[in-house]
């Protein structure tokens, strides 16, 4: 079948008509199907309505950007009620010029079960979704139907068959010879709507939308008579009832035609009526003609005192006698008897022509009033009942209704008070259904049935629905309480749903506590929910505690998703596994258990991770369980006396991820960076990268202000270690002890002895070394710490001792060959004046034998 939309006029809703006529009203509206006016036979159902509760629920998204685009939107909330898909709006936030973005939205069963990004927008930074709200689906009250009869949701049980031209149709409604005829009374209720139900075929109804209200056209029956009727009527009679006689003609209607209830003038008459008599004509007790123009019924009057009616004999001591009115004397009631008892009519005091049993015109004074009747006590003020009490059994408490007359409390409750308020415009009257419960004022408050000891203290439209036992609403606008033991203390279109108990909204508007949820709380704020017991919200704006225990204290558009869950306010942020915890900030994700977020875009997404994130608008998540992860921009300050303290556990320190360890590797360092400090056991260990990656270095540097670094110390990957400077180890006299000499000529042997060869190590097979074999130098001098090691400390003190040795030796012999060297010395000086002792001779000689030139 086609989905009928309707367009629904009300047309001729007035009919007026004498006692004897139904009462009706003419309807007339307009069917369409896909656009098209329908043409042909429908089958339609109608009913006259109040309106309850407004069962529509407005659906909610969020979303994410990624460099200003629309990135991802999600159903938080899927909605229900909606017959058409809804528009999707998406906004930025305040101050914010996120625009162009475009989402359409899918729906199904009447909530919205998908979301679909179109364009994804430019510029935005939080994007907010705005989805529109469902059309109001209220659940109905039916005070008639076509059938007679109904089904769920006052649908009648049966249809009618009308024609409809063109897509018109018009209805007498309440028309007997089509349906169970109107009942006048409803129209007592000033706020009325016309629900119809349409099928082409019979098989299938749909509810046409909006129902239409009743307006004050409908209400204008007069179902007694036709009054001031002008103009003549002829006929034989035939039919005709309930006739005005004051309207008749004399001479018009025979004797014989009248009713025998009509007295005539020449017969015996009974009469069960009130009679007037003209004071000129009386009876006394005889029956004989009287002057003074009394009347005496049952007994005489006296002739001292005439009165204008007596009953019964006048006895000596005045009992017995019942006197209304003596002629020409003051007094105009005298009672004799001992009670006086009207068992119809109406008395005035003050008052010419009272309308009520009694009405008095001055001030009454009395020190009791009790009714008899078992009937309520009625109070009017300016014609109009203002207050009223409503006798129960002597067990019970009466019913204490005051303010409009419309108010009301349904029996058989007793116990109730309505102090005050309610309006008969737009059925705004206070109602109490249930017993020991009180409505302190306002307009359109009601509480129902099976919600005893509740309470309104006033406000508008207030509601405290079925089975809501001890419910307090305090005041505010169009509020709803439907479970039991629950609180909302004002504001504005707060609600707490049905199976919902111990609840308690403090104010705002919107807020709803649903799902079945006990002993829940939302503070204030505007449409934030709570689903799941013991859940909290304190405030904000589009606040959500789906979880048990979950928590959200401020903020808006935050989501707290899980068992005992906690946001402590920001913006749009998500805490969706069980304990997580979002500090605050904005856009951030607890979604791992136990896991804990803040700043913005933190996403602990891991089981026990914390997230701490800054300002920069792109996500930062938790890579692994139960670790702490910070993204400080401009770095991480900790000011403390006593430093950072750790476990006392062989583990990683801080590390740099960079450069990992693999999967096999111990569950402290797998996965994480080989760059940083660790603990091992018994050493504290600044860790590099091994030689399956390189080159790699540990460095040691002095920076300049313009951030340029000078190496001072550096070990490369196989431990070479390489200084700007010098290494000066302690060599402290006071630092050490156990002295013992030793034998530098012993040493120096043993250093002769050492064996010495050039080598590489295995780590850095490019570099060459020379010196001896660790074992060989423990062997030899037996010092340091293993067999593995050459100290610094031994390698110098061996040197240095076997150049002690070396410099014995060399003296030693440097003495020796001094002492030769002195004798040869000797020797050579000797043999040196020898030889100049030869020279001398031999030149003695030579002049001898020279021959003289001189000769």
């Amino acid at each position: 079948m086609k989905k009928p939309l309707v367009l629904l006029t009300l047309c001729a809703a007035t009919f007026t008509a004498h006692a004897q006529l139904p009462p009706m009203f003419t309807y007339q509206g307009r069917v369409t199907a896909a656009g098209t006016n329908f043409h042909g036979p429908g089958q339609f159902k109608f009913a006259v309505i109040n309106h309850g509760d407004n069962r529509s629920h407005p659906a909610a998204a969020a979303a994410t950007q990624t460099n200003g685009s629309l990135a991802s939107v999600t159903i938080t909330d899927a909605g229900w009620s909606y017959l058409t898909a809804p528009v999707v709006r998406v906004m930025d936030a305040p101050g914010y010029r996120g625009t162009g973005a475009v989402v359409f939205a899918t729906i199904s069963g009447g909530a919205v079960t998908g979301l679909t990004i179109q364009d994804v927008g430019q510029n935005y930074f939080m994007p907010l979704v705005v989805i529109d709200p469902p059309p109001d689906d209220y659940a109905a009250i039916a005070l008639w139907c076509n059938s007679g009869a109904t089904l769920a949701d006052a649908e009648p049980d049966a249809a009618l068959t009308l024609p409809v031209a063109n897509g018109l149709f018009t209805v007498n409604l309440g028309d007997p010879a089509l349906m169970h005829p109107l009942d006048p009374s409803i129209f007592a209720s000033n706020r009325l709507w016309l629900r119809i139900w349409f099928s082409e075929d019979g098989a299938a109804f749909q509810r046409l939308r909006p129902d239409q209200p009743l307006t004050a056209s409908p209400y204008a029956f007069t179902a007694q008579y036709a009054l001031n009727l002008a103009g003549g009527a002829t006929g034989n009679g035939s039919g005709l009832t309930s006739l005005n006689a004051s309207a008749l003609a004399a001479g018009t209607v025979a004797d014989v035609r009248l009713s025998t209830n009509v007295a005539l003038l020449n017969a015996h008459q009974t009469f069960t009526g009130t009679n007037t008599f003209n004071r000129a004509n009386f009876f006394d007790g005889s029956g004989a003609n009287g002057d003074g123009g009394s009347l005496h019924v049952g007994g005489l009057g006296g002739n001292a005192d005439p009165k204008l009616i007596h009953f019964g004999d006048l006895q000596g001591d005045g009992t017995g006698r019942v006197s209304l009115g003596e002629n020409g004397v003051n007094d105009t009631l005298e009672l004799f008897a001992s009670r006086f008892y009207f068992r119809s009519g109406k008395v005035g005091i003050g008052v010419t022509n009272p309308s009520t049993a009694l009405e008095v015109s001055g001030r009454v004074k009395a020190n009791a009033f009790q009714g008899a009747d078992n009937q309520p006590l009625d109070f009017f003020a300016n014609g109009w009942r203002v207050m009223r009490f409503e006798p129960q059994s002597n067990n019970d408490a009466p019913n204490v209704i005051a303010g409009c007359s419309g108010n009301s409390v349904t029996p058989p409750s007793f116990g109730s008070t309505i102090a005050g308020g309610g309006s008969l415009l737009f059925d705004n009257v206070n109602t109490i259904a249930s017993t020991f419960c009180a409505i302190g004022g306002g307009a359109g408050n009601r509480i129902a049935t099976g919600s005893g000891d509740s309470t309104i203290g006033g406000g508008t439209g207030n509601r405290i629905g079925t089975n809501s036992s001890f419910s307090t609403i305090g005041g505010g606008l169009s509020c709803a309480v439907t479970g039991a033991v629950s609180t909302i203390s004002g504001g504005a279109w707060n609600t707490i749903h049905p199976e919902c108990a111990y609840g308690t909204i403090g104010g705002g508007s919107d807020n709803q506590i649903a799902g079945g949820a006990w002993d829940a709380t939302i503070g204030g704020g505007y449409r934030n929910v709570v689903s799941d017991s013991f859940a909290t919200v304190a405030g904000g704006v589009d606040n959500k505690a789906l979880g048990t225990r979950a928590t959200v204290s401020g903020g808006d558009y935050n989501s707290a998703l899980s068992w005992a869950t906690v946001i402590a306010g920001g913006r749009g942020n998500t805490a969706s596994n069980d304990y997580a915890m979002v500090a605050g900030g904005h856009d951030n994700v607890a979604g791992g258990a136990g896991s804990f977020a803040a700043g913005s875009y933190a996403r602990a997404l891991h089981d026990g991770a914390f997230v701490w994130a800054d300002s920069r608008p792109f996500f930062f998540n938790s890579t692994a369980a139960n670790e702490v992860s910070f993204r400080a921009q401009k770095g991480v300050r900790i000011q403390t006396d006593t430093g950072i303290h750790l476990s006392a556990a062989d583990a990683p320190i801080i590390v740099r991820d960079f450069d990992l360890f693999a999967a096999n590797a111990p569950a402290s360092k797998a996965g994480i960076g080989r760059w940083g400090l660790f603990m091992e056991p018994s050493t504290l260990t600044i860790g590099i990268p091994s030689t399956d990656v390189s080159p790699r270095y540990f460095q040691v540097a002095k920076y300049s202000t313009n951030g340029n670094a000078t190496q001072l110390l550096r070990v490369d990957q196989a431990g070479n270690l390489t200084t700007a400077g010098t290494v000066n180890g302690s060599s402290d006299r006071h630092a050490k002890e156990r002295f013992t000499s030793v034998d530098p000529r012993e040493i120096l042997s043993r250093v002769t002895a050492l064996p010495i060869s050039e080598w590489s190590y295995k780590a850095d097979a490019g570099t060459r070394h020379i010196g001896p074999m660790a074992q060989d130098f423990h062997t030899a001098f037996n010092v340091g710490t293993d067999d593995k090691h050459i100290t610094m400390v031994d390698a110098d003190g061996v040197a240095l001792a076997a150049i002690q040795g070396l410099n014995q030796k060399f003296e030693e012999e440097l003495a020796t060959q001094s002492a030769d060297l002195r004798t040869k010395d000797a020797q050579l000086k000797s043999q040196q004046l020898q030889i100049a002792e030869l020279l001398n001779r031999l030149q003695a000689l030579e002049q001898k034998l020279t021959p003289s030139t001189t000769r």
